[in-house]
């Protein structure tokens, strides 16, 4: 549980982390909210594509109306995020590998954006942090 509570707690440098969570989807939630880390669980074992993907994370993210169901609109939405108020944020994507093995050009571009809205929010004294996890 160290390492989550080190995302969690902002001791952690924000970036692209890839190990077990070792505590329930709904403990997860209860310490993100102590300390104000806005928490995006993502269950990768419904999401086998690029369209899986954005509509989960339009459900996930209660992404706003206009959100065009692309990887640029994705990008757009994920170096916003105006409509939460949390110090950090945390995505969880658990059971990642259906969609990295199946669609790796797909997958690359996601990790390019995930790394890309990383360093936007760092430049504005605010935490991004992803999770790559598994069962």
């Amino acid at each position: 549980m160290n390492q989550i509570l080190n995302l969690i707690q902002g001791e952690s440098q924000p970036n692209i982390y890839q190990f077990p969570l070792d505590i329930s989807p709904e403990e997860l939630s209860q310490l993100c909210q102590e300390y104000s880390c806005e928490l995006f669980y993502f269950d990768g074992s419904t999401i086998n594509n690029k369209a899986d993907f954005l509509k989960t994370a339009s459900t996930v993210m209660n992404l706003p109306e206009y959100f065009g169901y692309n990887w640029d609109a994705w990008e757009d939405c994920l170096t916003d995020l105006s409509w939460f108020e949390a110090s950090s944020y945390l995505i969880v994507y658990d059971q990642w590998q259906n969609f990295a093995e199946n669609y790796p050009d797909d997958w690359q571009i996601l990790n390019d954006i995930f790394s890309e809205a990383i360093t936007y929010w760092l430049k504005r004294n605010k935490r991004f942090y992803v999770l790559l996890t598994s069962p």
